[in-house]
Parts: C-alpha cells; structure tokens; sequence
C-alpha cells in the first residue's frame, strides 16, 4: 500500500493549467492481469476524452505516458493489494496510489482532479493518533480506518533512558533501589538531584518521563483536534495522564507492550475505540444540520448542489456531507462562481459533487463521506455554512464543542 497524506491531498488540490486526469481500478492482490487490462482501457478511454476536449493526439499521449509506463513495471504490480489503483496526470505531473479500500473503475478529465475517491483515507471524522510507549521506543502514529504512519518526531526520545538522562542543565542522574509501581517502573527509578530541586522519587521520574514525551508532541498535535489513543502498560496510564496536555487524549487504552506490535496492528486494536467518537461527531453535526435548516430556513445551510459549489468556491462551507458513490455530472464557471447541473452526461463536464469537496478543502472546511441513508437531508450533498463574523460566538459553539 501506498501512503497518502495530507500533503499530498494539498497537491492534488491545487490549480492547474491543462487538463486533470484521473483514473480508478479495483484491484486484486499480487496484480493480475484483469488489474493491467483495466488499467490499459482506463488509459485508452482517458486519452479519447482528452482528444474530445481539443487536445491533439500526441498531446493527450504525452499527459498519459505515465501511466502508459506504469503497464511496465513488474515489481510495481507484483506488490498490488486489494483494493484500488487511482493515478493523477496533468502536464508535467503524474501520481498513483495503490489503496486499501475498494475503488469503482472510473475516469475523470476536466479541470480538476477527482479527489473523492480518496477522502475516506483522510477524513476528519477517522484520523486519530496513536502513542505507543515502552521502556525502548516511542512511536507517535497517525491513522484512520485503512492507513497507519509513523511520524518522526524530531529530537524525540527513543525510550526511558535517553529522555532521563537528557535532563536539564546542572541536573545529575543515578539509580535508586527501593520499591516501585510495577516491574517496569522498577527498572528505570531515578533520582534527579539539581540547584533548588530537591530529589525526586521513583514515580516522580517516570512522571517526568511523560512530562517530557508531552514537550516533544507539542509541534505535532498543537493544533490537532483528532483523539490520541495512549498504548502502553497499565501501570502507566497515570503517569500519562498527569502529565499530558492534549485536550483530546482518549479515555481509553491499549493495554500492554506496544513493542511487538507493527503500525498496522496498533491501529486495528484503535480503531473499535475511536469510531465510536467519529459517529457521535457525525450525528451531532446532522443535528445542528436539522435544527439550522428548520429555524432559519436554510439560510446557513444548503443541500442544492450548485449552490454549494458556488459557496464552496468562495470558502463559505465550514462543514461538508457528501454521499458516498454519488456524483453530479455539470459544469463550473470560475469567473462568476456559478454552477449548472447537467441533467445528462456532456463531454468535458466536471463531478460537481467533487468541486464541491475540493473547493471546501481548499478553504478548511470539513469534509464527511457518509452512507447516502446517514445524509443530514435528502440529497446527494448537504452543507453547513460559515456564518457571518458577528453571529459565530453562539451559534459555533455547538458545533466546536465536538472537536
């Protein structure tokens, strides 16, 4: 599997001169060749719809080199997995992903890349954080329901010992031998003996321990709001809770040594723990959804696809439900941000469902992929907007209250 982060979304959401292609297969593990032979037909209708926008031939084959050479990269299909392929070619750009959630064959050529398809790798409401800690090593992950990273935190700590003995200046270490919380604890007590500091019991160095893996997240979850999952040792918990500063920290966690675990397996025992809170999010979003469209009328909220668009384009949409599988077929006007739906299927029209995605994307908005029975109205797209500056004080808090 291929890793998709935030930053690539940041990339594919940018603007673009010439044409954006997008191509989508399922896939099976180990690439068989029904996996090239979609890949091959993607390419060829691709290259069609380009010429059918006024790109020459040799044009249209230059955008889809590409993908044309990826056909030829044995060792790149051998390591397929189940689920999905989706490349994005522009001129002068090109960039595949091999995914874990399945993805319906689809071509897109327009002026933007599809990018829907993606979301739920990325998505506000299944990207949580996973802190494994041991005597050894401190991995901060980040996850969602399919993907799982490490994120290397600069000048971090690789177990109890380095972070302890980076004390402070004029600070000495040694060892103490009395007892201890827990086998573990007992291992690693400390003494810290420093100007005006006194001595610190064996707890309170573990405590310092996790003050200090605390300091080193701060750069990386500052301005988080996803929840943290701590995995570690029972007999550690308090020490983390005492000393953390993460406002979203889980109230639960994964029990025992994290150390023999992979980034995968620490998500998979995560996930039942955070999904819970993704749903009750999800669920009292709908709700401020409902309550706004019946007392104001939809004035602060739309389920009309081209006017989401257009609101969209001009970053009014704080919050954004979109039903999975579905697409608008129309066309988008930049220069006056309006939106016409086609009510059949024209040559160069665009997903207008996905411009509406990518434009609150663009703005920070929030993106909700959902089934079309969870959908807050009877449409394929619904959206909360901003509200006007001096309205948000009340009115927001609800909703910032479930980050």
């Amino acid at each position: 599997m291929d890793l998709f982060t935030r930053n690539d979304l940041r990339t594919l959401l940018e603007e673009r001169q010439g044409p954006c292609v997008t191509c989508c297969v399922r896939t099976t593990r180990g690439g068989g060749q029904m996996d090239k032979i979609r890949w091959k037909n993607q390419i060829r209708e691709a290259e069609e719809r380009l010429k059918e926008l006024g790109e020459r031939g040799p044009e249209a084959k230059d955008v889809m080199a590409p993908a044309r050479a990826l056909l030829e990269d044995v060792p790149y299909w051998q390591n397929m997995i189940e689920g999905g392929l989706i490349g994005f070619f522009a001129p002068g750009f090109a960039h595949t992903w091999r995914v874990a959630i399945p993805l319906a064959d689809h071509v897109g050529v327009g002026n933007y890349f599809h990018i829907t398809p993606l979301l739920p790798l990325l998505s506000d409401d299944g990207r949580f954080f996973i802190l494994a800690v041991s005597q050894k090593k401190i991995r901060l992950i980040e996850a969602t329901r399919f993907t799982a990273r490490e994120i290397h935190i600069e000048g971090g700590y690789t177990g109890i010992d380095d972070a302890l003995d980076n004390t402070d200046q004029g600070e000495t270490s040694s060892r103490i031998e009395h007892p201890a919380s827990s086998k573990w604890a007992e291992r690693h007590e400390e003494l810290f003996r420093g100007p005006g500091t006194g001595t610190e019991s064996g707890k309170d160095g573990l405590l310092t321990y996790f003050q200090r893996i605390n300091g080193s997240l701060q750069p990386y979850l500052r301005d988080e709001n996803a929840p943290l999952i701590l995995a570690a040792d029972r007999t550690l918990y308090q020490f983390y809770r005492n000393a953390n500063s993460y406002r979203y920290a889980h109230d639960e966690s994964i029990d025992g040594n994290p150390d023999g675990l992979s980034e995968h397996e620490l998500r998979d025992r995560a996930w039942p723990l955070v999904e819970p809170l993704f749903h009750q999010r999800e669920e009292k979003l709908t709700g401020l959804y409902q309550q706004m469209a019946a007392t104001a009328g939809h004035v602060h909220t739309s389920h009309d696809v081209a006017d989401i668009v257009k609101a969209a384009y001009q970053g009014q949409v704080q919050y954004l439900f979109l039903a999975r599988g579905e697409s608008r077929g129309g066309t988008f006007n930049p220069a006056d941000a309006t939106a016409v739906v086609h009510e059949q299927a024209q040559p160069g029209a665009e997903d207008l469902i996905n411009l509406a995605a990518l434009f609150a994307l663009r703005h920070k908005g929030m993106v909700y992929v959902v089934e079309p029975e969870r959908m807050p109205d009877i449409a394929p797209v619904a959206a909360i907007f901003w509200l006007p500056l001096g309205q948000r004080s009340s009115q927001t808090t609800y909703a910032e209250s479930m980050k």
